[in-house]
């Protein structure tokens, strides 16, 4: 029993570093480029639709669109290492 409980917390390790990881680069990456016009949020936010909206949910959808196909991403890479 304490075998598996060593590779559950080895597993829980893994991902929690995996996670934190990836958080800290996403947040990194669309911190320094805020003021960037091409910039990944930036390209996301100008949707005519949303921007009907708010400043604050065109943003927030932006960045949710982004996340998700960013850890779409990570996902397919993770799949195949």
């Amino acid at each position: 029993m304490s075998n598996i409980s060593f590779k559950e917390k080895a597993i829980r390790a893994i991902v929690k570093s995996s996670i934190v990881a990836y958080a800290n680069g996403f947040s990194t990456r669309h911190l320094s480029e805020v003021n960037d016009e091409n910039g990944v949020i930036n390209m996301k936010i100008h949707n005519i639709f949303i921007a009907a909206l708010g400043p604050e949910i065109q943003y927030y959808s932006a960045l949710a669109r982004s996340l998700d196909s960013s850890l779409g991403i990570c996902l397919r890479i993770w799949q195949f290492e």
